[in-house]
């Protein structure tokens, strides 16, 4: 099986297991969720576990949901050319706090002559809940205002208040088709390089050449920059496999007007498995960071905070 093929049957699964999310809000009574319908888009806002533990110490798993018309897509937290990924303002009791988002790492969409990163057909947006240590038995109300654009060759925008209620209980259960598709958006979490790994990054007149020296031939299928106008989204990766890692040339943009000090991104391997590197490009002077790079290496999620 060829690289591009096993890489489209991953993503195929992957999908298959975001479609039991349907099935899950419309036939199972027991989960707590909040949905609302758009132009090509519905949103819920989901729970993994059945109920808050009390006395704190153990996280509470939330999720938004998206279910996306055939042909239309929603944005990765860089949009790529165009867009821009969804924001969350969490409306929650004193005492709780939801850590920032979680973000799977999206498809390259090519739209006419530009390209996009983001989700088509469904996506689930994850983030761990914090309960205080004294929350007590009872109710508790957990809120969001969700605001997204869903683009096709427009883009249109979409704007939900979702809000589901959960009990505080000394003990919770994963509710089994959740905890599955929970799990099958983990497994496409980026996680950081292994510390084995070895990178840099050349710049050179056009182009930057990405080294990936990991001690054995790595079968990469796409580099998904963390930070907008370094790379040509839109241009052809070359990227071949080397005895001891990977190679590969990444046009730079024509916005790019300063040197840059690393090259920020995802590695996406043929395996499905993703990691969040940044390598160091030799010579570079450090640049003005309007994306705020080191917050997105960090967090790797865009900041839940009011526009």
């Amino acid at each position: 099986m060829s690289i591009a093929s096993q890489f489209s049957f991953d993503l195929r699964r992957f999908r298959l297991a975001l479609c039991c999310l349907l099935i899950v809000l419309t036939c199972t009574t027991t989960m707590a969720a909040d949905s609302v319908s758009a132009p090509h888009a519905k949103v819920s806002l989901v729970s993994e576990q059945s109920a808050i533990v009390s006395g704190g110490g153990k996280d509470t798993w939330l999720g938004f949901y998206f279910q996306i018309e055939p042909g239309w897509h929603i944005y990765w937290v860089n949009p790529g050319d165009s867009g821009a990924p969804p924001r969350i303002v969490w409306k929650l009791p004193p005492g709780f706090i939801a850590d920032a988002i979680q973000w799977p790492y999206p498809a390259r969409i090519p739209t006419s002559s530009l390209m996009d990163y983001g989700y088509e057909s469904s996506v689930l947006l994850i983030a761990p809940l914090h309960a205080p240590s004294a929350a007590r038995a009872g109710t508790i109300p957990i809120a969001a205002d969700v605001r997204w654009l869903v683009c096709r060759e427009l883009c249109l925008p979409g704007r939900a208040s979702l809000q589901l209620t959960l009990p505080v209980a000394a003990a919770n259960s994963p509710n089994p088709e959740i905890h599955s598709l929970f799990e099958a958006t983990r497994r496409r979490l980026p996680k950081p390089a292994p510390a084995r790994w070895k990178l840099s990054a050349e710049s050179r007149k056009h182009d930057f050449l990405l080294r990936i020296r990991s001690g054995h031939p790595e079968r990469i299928v796409s580099f998904l920059p963390l930070q907008s106008g370094q790379i040509e989204d839109a241009a052809p990766q070359t990227i071949r496999g080397t005895s001891q890692g990977a190679v590969l040339e990444l046009r730079k943009s024509e916005q790019l007007l300063h040197a840059i000090p690393s090259l920020s991104g995802v590695l996406v391997l043929a395996s499905g498995d993703a990691y969040v590197i940044d390598a160091p490009v030799p010579a570079a002077t450090p640049a003005h960071n309007p994306a705020g790079i080191s917050g997105l290496k960090k967090q790797y999620a865009v900041s839940n905070q009011s526009n």
